[in-house]
């Protein structure tokens, strides 16, 4: 060892004659370090979170420059009885809740997840419920909620009031600079729900790379969140906002309405219409090449759910649903699944005059005659396959061609293309095991 360390002393001296070692050492010195001041949050190995006066900020380490996570007219809300703050951190990325006075009448509490490391917005979350678990993605900057229900045994059996368990994600396309400058120009992501559940363990809930799970009657359930970006998705490329994005094709939004565009030749169609939506899911959904969206209806108030098949550059039906909450398409045949959402009756009801409608699960999979038209389709049925008091709104999924739902905790399901009701209701796993 005697030889090595000599050999470091003449290196170093050498370093020091030609004036480098004193330049190494000042690099380091002159690196900007994270200020150590303020109320401390939230600390990780890669992030510090901390507060002054009530005003957020957060600090990369690795950069030691401050950043700050809510402004003059905003609040991390610290005030005496709140639970805020409630943040969550994973490598860059960072997600808050804050509360904005933007208007002296009220106050508009949302979730901000700002990547440390670009210095940018990535996306923004509206506030309805503080949720009782926050997780944050460390590339793409998703979040996942988990709310902890009730573990009523009673609710398996009756339309009691108690909810389930559940998890949401937002997970859509991230916050874009180019499409929108300003965080005001950007709309808040509604997140979607992946799962529910009254064994469901909010507490379990993990992210790993893209991979969410969690414990559910002990087994371990599992939800990918969508990549970075799709192979080929780089020829789809514009500076128009993109509503939502599947392994096949992206939608954006444009003056001329909604936009199609497939990875496998970039080629864009443009599906038209002025979007409307009052429904609790998104307004785009995407199945392969389908693509089916809410647009405004002929008359005031009304909407229409259109299915274009975008390899094959066709509209092929439409719906004029009363209302409805959620709906979904299904790959290949453009077959349509709505739910439209009831109310649940109390436990004793003082006015049994009062007529209570039922969530209802309806159907458009009837066979339509083909066109090429891009603005004409023909109207599609819908069907009722399923009503009850217990349906779960939120719990309408699309799989293949089975359309699945949840009544009173248990998973029902119903298969596209038959005229028959619902023949078999099964349990099932929602919506992996692993």
């Amino acid at each position: 060892m005697k030889p090595v360390r000599g050999c470091v002393g003449i290196l170093a001296a050498a370093l020091v004659a030609l004036g480098l070692g004193g330049q190494a050492m000042g690099s380091a010195a002159s690196r900007p370090r994270c200020p150590t001041g303020g109320k401390v949050l939230l600390r990780t190995a890669s992030l510090r979170v901390y507060s002054v006066d009530g005003i957020g900020r957060a600090c990369l380490f690795s950069s030691g420059r401050p950043y700050g996570l809510s402004g003059e007219d905003e609040s991390f809300g610290e005030e005496e009885g709140k639970e805020f703050p409630l943040i969550a951190a994973a490598g860059p990325m960072v997600a808050a809740w804050i509360e904005g006075f933007y208007d002296p009448n009220f106050s508009e509490v949302f979730m901000r997840v700002i990547n440390l490391r670009t210095r940018m917005l990535v996306r923004a979350v509206p506030y309805y419920t503080q949720p009782d678990v926050l997780r944050v993605a460390a590339r793409s900057g998703a979040v996942v909620l988990g709310f902890i229900g009730c573990d009523q045994e009673g609710a398996r059996r009756t339309s009691s009031r108690c909810d389930p368990s559940t998890i949401y994600a937002a997970d859509g396309p991230a916050f874009d600079p180019r499409t929108s400058p300003y965080e005001s120009d950007f709309p808040s992501e509604e997140p979607h729900r992946i799962a529910a559940g009254f064994d469901l363990d909010v507490t379990s809930l993990r992210i790993t790379g893209r991979t969410v799970s969690w414990l559910d009657g002990g087994k371990r359930r599992t939800y990918m969140l969508p990549p970075a970006r799709y192979p080929g998705e780089a020829r789809c490329a514009s500076r128009d906002r993109v509503l939502v994005r599947g392994p096949e094709l992206l939608v954006t939004v444009a003056k001329k309405g909604y936009v199609a565009c497939r990875y496998a030749d970039g080629r864009r169609y443009v599906l038209g219409g002025e979007g409307t939506h009052r429904g609790l899911g998104h307004p785009v959904v995407i199945a392969g090449s389908m693509v089916a969206a809410t647009i405004a209806g002929a008359s005031l108030g009304t909407e229409r759910i259109r299915v274009w098949d975008v390899q094959g550059r066709r509209l092929l039906r439409q719906v004029e649903p009363r209302e409805y909450a959620a709906f979904g398409v299904a790959a290949g045949t453009g077959w349509l699944a709505v739910m439209t959402e009831g109310c649940t009756p109390p436990l004793e009801n003082p006015r049994p005059d009062l007529v209570c409608e039922p969530t209802k699960v309806l159907v458009s999979d009837d066979q339509l005659p083909a066109t090429t038209s891009r603005v004409r389709a023909p109207t599609g049925e819908l069907r009722e396959v399923a009503a009850g008091a217990g349906i779960d709104p939120e719990s309408l999924q699309i799989v293949g061609q089975t359309v699945t739902w949840t009544d009173l905790g248990v998973r029902q399901h119903y298969m596209l293309g038959t005229a028959n009701r619902p023949a078999a209701m099964t349990r099932s796993g929602s919506p992996h095991e692993g």
